[in-house]
C-alpha cells in the first residue's frame, strides 16, 4: 500500500490493498442511506460496491440483499440520528440484521451530543457501528470519483472496519429478506 506523506492513501489504493473480494475477504455490501444526503453514494465508491438502494423510507416493505451484508449509512447531526432510528427501527423490525452503521463525520468539528445520544440508542441492534472521519477532499469530488480522494489513516481503518463488519455478518448469516 502505498502512502502519499504522512496522509494516507486513495480508496481506490485501499481498496486494492483489500484483495479482489476472493475467497475469505469481505463481500460487496449493500448500502441503504437512513436519509438524504447521508452519504451512501460516496461510500458506494469509497467500498467499490455496485449495490445502493438510496434512502430509507417507511414505506419500504422488502429489501433483498441475496445475502451479502446490509449496510446503514448516516451523518452525524442531531437531526440524522433521529433518521437513523427510525430506519434501523424500520429494518429491524421487518426481521433484518443490519452488518453495519456507518456515521460520515459532515465536519472537522466533534459529533454533536444530541447525535452520540440518539445512536447510543440503537447499537446493539446493529453489528457495527463506525464512524467514518471527515475527509475535506470529498466535498470537492463527485461521488462516483470518491476513490480517487486521498484519504487520511483514520479514514482508511474505518473502511477496514467495514469490511470486517461485512465478513463478520457473513459469517454466519443467510440471505437477507425483509418483508
Amino acid at each position: 500500500m502505498r502512502v502519499f506523506g504522512h496522509r494516507g492513501v486513495s480508496a481506490e489504493e485501499a481498496a486494492a490493498a483489500q484483495g479482489d473480494g476472493g475467497p475469505g475477504e469481505a463481500p460487496q455490501a449493500v448500502l441503504l442511506g437512513c436519509h438524504g444526503g447521508a452519504g451512501a453514494s460516496t461510500m458506494q465508491a469509497l467500498l467499490g460496491t455496485p449495490w445502493n438502494l438510496g434512502c430509507y423510507s417507511p414505506e419500504l416493505r422488502r429489501i433483498e440483499t441475496f445475502g451479502r451484508p446490509l449496510v446503514l449509512v448516516a451523518r452525524d447531526s442531531a437531526s440524522a440520528g433521529a433518521r437513523v432510528i427510525e430506519a434501523v427501527t424500520g429494518v429491524t423490525t421487518a426481521g433484518a440484521t443490519i452488518a453495519c452503521l456507518v456515521i460520515i463525520a459532515d465536519g472537522s468539528g466533534p459529533e454533536p451530543k444530541e447525535a452520540t445520544g440518539r445512536l447510543r440508542l440503537i447499537e446493539d441492534r446493529v453489528g457495527a457501528v463506525v464512524r467514518f472521519p471527515f475527509v475535506a477532499g470529498l466535498r470537492y469530488a463527485d461521488a462516483n470519483e470518491a476513490d480517487k480522494v486521498e484519504l487520511p489513516k483514520k479514514a482508511v481503518r474505518a473502511l477496514t472496519d467495514i469490511h470486517a463488519a461485512c465478513a463478520k455478518a457473513m459469517s454466519g448469516s443467510p440471505n437477507e429478506l425483509i418483508g
